[in-house]
């Protein structure tokens, strides 16, 4: 019963973060990390923190705003999304987590890598 609850309570809130969600314009964000604008991405985030949950379709490829940051290069702009990126869009999907992990080794980004794998313990990575 309590497990139905749950997850009752995790479809409504992702129903209300996708209404939410058709409402913000995504792209000054992801051309903001792309630019390395800091300002631009802290006023984004503190109006619009629900937008770090949204992946996004950028020159084919997909991912959240800290994966983009990432995969751009901006290892520390990619570090402070991470802190603000809530642990379940990982915790909750071991592919994004897994793809995620990887982007982080590949590019050096082992704090991060190394965050994840803790975060994911006794998860089995696809």
């Amino acid at each position: 019963m309590a497990e139905s609850r749950n997850l009752d309570r995790k479809v409504v809130e992702q129903q209300v973060i996708e209404r939410e969600m058709e409402d913000i314009d995504m792209g000054p964000l992801y051309k903001a990390i792309f630019d390395n604008n800091w300002p631009a991405v802290e006023a984004f985030i503190k109006s619009h923190p629900v937008g770090l949950g949204h992946e996004r379709m950028v020159q084919g490829w997909v991912g959240l705003p800290v994966q983009w940051a990432i995969f751009v290069g901006h290892k520390e702009m990619g570090r402070y999304l991470y802190k603000f990126t809530p642990p379940h869009l990982f915790t909750e999907n071991h592919v994004r987590a897994s793809s995620f992990l990887t982007l982080c080794l590949t590019n050096g980004v082992l704090d991060i890598a190394l965050d994840l794998l803790k975060k994911m313990q006794g998860a089995a990575f696809c």
